[in-house]
């Protein structure tokens, strides 16, 4: 994983609501149900890297956002009046691949070799997201904003595909790796800015939203979960340094290695930000 700075995302989504959000004329209480998929818009940067033969290398960055992905959420609001009101949104995230290719030169081996490396990654989240929403009740429209916290836990997943070309030997060795990172947690921001467009049975509604979610984290542990080289897998006969790994705030520069316990990695956040373009449907409460 590398460094990784804010990215926007676009994303469409569908919703379905007990009440609309903006509206408070039917019941204080309203629940809603999203889904949506987010696609990356450029903004935030991850490096690739192709070591050259004259003994230089090309860096080249590349957009790259945790937030690409599929959405699924439940909304549970209260309206405290006419033009303000509080909403708690629980949410799974599936993330969706983001994609790096490197090309590497090894040279200080008895028999060089290049390596060809896909490198994609995702994540899937559960998020927890309270938001204070302010509104407005117009004729022909709702316009509305919402701003909250957001927090996320769950994992991340790499995966390496690599074709290794040994010198003298033209045919290539294929090899996969796979890696699972755990206990992420995410934290940050969200805001909303939408309309709600009144329908004449006021009973269902019609909405478009842009949203903003400004979030970032990191793992706690990663975990070799495949290792494989033309067919043959690897990981019964490696050790836990090569297997484990866990992200530590600081670590020893020369110490000795003990390959019984996991390796060390230093920690760094990475981006969970998003921009969206939401659309959906309101289906207002009845009073009782």
């Amino acid at each position: 994983m590398r460094n990784l700075l804010i990215i926007p995302v676009f994303c469409i989504s569908i919703l379905v609501s007990a009440q609309d959000p903006a509206s408070l004329g039917q019941s204080k209480f309203y629940s809603r149900f999203n889904l949506g998929y987010s696609f990356i818009s450029g903004g935030a940067l991850n490096d690739e890297i192709t070591q050259n033969t004259n003994g230089t290398t090309t860096v080249r960055y590349t957009p790259f956002s945790y937030g690409k992905g599929t959405n699924i959420t439940y909304g549970l609001g209260y309206m405290i009046s006419p033009n303000v009101g509080f909403e708690l949104g629980l949410s799974y995230f599936i993330g969706a691949k983001n994609s790096e290719k490197n090309f590497y030169r090894v040279d200080t081996v008895s028999t060089p070799y290049t390596v060809d490396q896909d490198l994609t990654s995702k994540v899937n989240l559960f998020r927890v997201n309270p938001s204070i929403i302010i509104s407005a009740d117009w004729k022909t429209i709702i316009p509305y904003v919402k701003f909250g916290f957001m927090m996320g836990w769950g994992k991340g997943f790499n995966e390496s595909m690599e074709k290794a070309v040994f010198q003298n030997n033209p045919k290539p060795s294929s090899g996969l790796f796979n890696w699972e990172l755990s206990g992420g947690k995410a934290m940050g921001f969200s805001s909303a800015l939408g309309v709600n467009f009144k329908s004449k049975n006021q009973v269902a509604s019609f909405f478009i939203e842009l949203s903003h979610i400004n979030m970032s984290g990191n793992f706690k542990k990663s975990t070799l979960e495949t290792a494989n080289i033309d067919g043959v897998d690897l990981l019964p006969n490696l050790n836990t340094y090569t297997k484990e790994g866990v992200f530590v705030d600081e670590i020893e520069d020369g110490a000795p290695v003990n390959t019984s316990e996991p390796k060390k990695i230093l920690k760094h956040n990475s981006s969970f930000n998003s921009v969206g373009f939401n659309v959906g449907l309101l289906i207002k409460m009845r009073t009782f």
